[in-house]
């Protein structure tokens, strides 16, 4: 996936597409293993993006099914970008 891709999934969506949002299912999408929202997170630190952003952003794609979120227990859970 590039940044075209990202932007044309996030408006088929109905989802702006915001510098966090593109920058996550980048980050996604170049990892066959699912990420926690911590190791996204770490992932984007060095882009400004701070952890509730992140975090945000990871449940709002989540929930419009761009990304999978897998729930480990209660309080854990990783993401994975969705494959069609």
């Amino acid at each position: 996936m590039d940044v075209q891709q990202a932007r044309k999934s996030l408006h088929h969506h109905c989802l702006k597409a915001t510098q966090a949002r593109i920058a996550i299912l980048l980050t996604l999408s170049k990892s066959n293993v699912p990420f926690t929202a911590k190791k996204v997170s770490d992932e984007l630190a060095g882009r400004g993006l701070c952890r509730p952003t992140v975090s945000r952003c990871l449940i709002e794609l989540a929930e419009v099914g761009l990304i999978r979120r897998i729930q480990h227990d209660v309080k854990s859970s990783s993401f994975e970008l969705a494959r069609s």
